[in-house]
């Protein structure tokens, strides 16, 4: 799976327990929330549902999804 969006390298990623998530915190500053449950059989791919553009990489040192 091929995650799109963020401008420079990614310094963190976790994925939800149930599979469904995931957050990414990248060297441009943002944070993205995903929704990763596709349905490859129709060649879906993930979506960023939320952004926060506020130097996450500085902010996040370990990311944990509570849903």
């Amino acid at each position: 799976m091929e995650l799109k969006g963020h401008k420079s390298q990614v310094m963190c990623a976790a994925i939800s327990a149930d599979n469904k998530r995931a957050v990414t915190a990248s060297k441009d500053g943002m944070l993205r929330v995903w929704d990763i449950n596709v349905r490859y059989e129709l060649e879906e791919d993930p979506k960023s549902k939320f952004v926060v553009r506020e130097n996450a990489h500085q902010a996040v040192g370990c990311v944990v999804l509570c849903y």
